[in-house]
């Protein structure tokens, strides 16, 4: 296994396409880890020389950075369209839908529930006429 890397990780996805209406839904789950790499930490409470005091403390100051806490954790986005023509289509999507505290990279922002919508009109300029 490669260092900093979570043990277990996996996604699932299930997609609809069917007449005028599209959607999907998608899960990814990553095991929490404990994440260091030079004056970067992202791990829990933790004494690593085993002298009884705590050398890595969450959510403070470790060196020069901030440690958030350890990386990782389950998450589920969605998306649901409506096809109004073969070349417009209108959309909706969920980033974060059950707004879980995940952290993706060290010393990075959770991201909170995230809805977004579109208008998508799709040009073929390789279309052979």
């Amino acid at each position: 296994m490669p260092i900093n890397t979570p043990t277990h990780k996996f996604s699932v996805g299930l997609h609809y396409n069917k007449g005028k209406f599209y959607g999907a839904v998608y899960g990814r789950y990553v095991q929490k880890y404990d994440f260091f790499s030079g004056i970067n930490i992202a791990a829990k409470t933790q004494d690593l020389n085993g002298d009884g005091t705590n050398d890595v403390v969450e959510n403070a100051r470790n060196g020069r950075t901030w440690n958030y806490g350890q990386l990782g954790g389950f998450t589920v986005d969605a998306n649901v369209g409506y096809y109004a023509t073969d070349r417009l289509s209108f959309g909706a999507s969920f980033t974060n839908l059950f707004n879980a505290e995940v952290r993706e990279f060290v010393a990075s922002p959770v991201i909170s529930t995230l809805f977004n919508v579109e208008m998508k009109y799709t040009i073929d300029f390789f279309a052979k006429k």
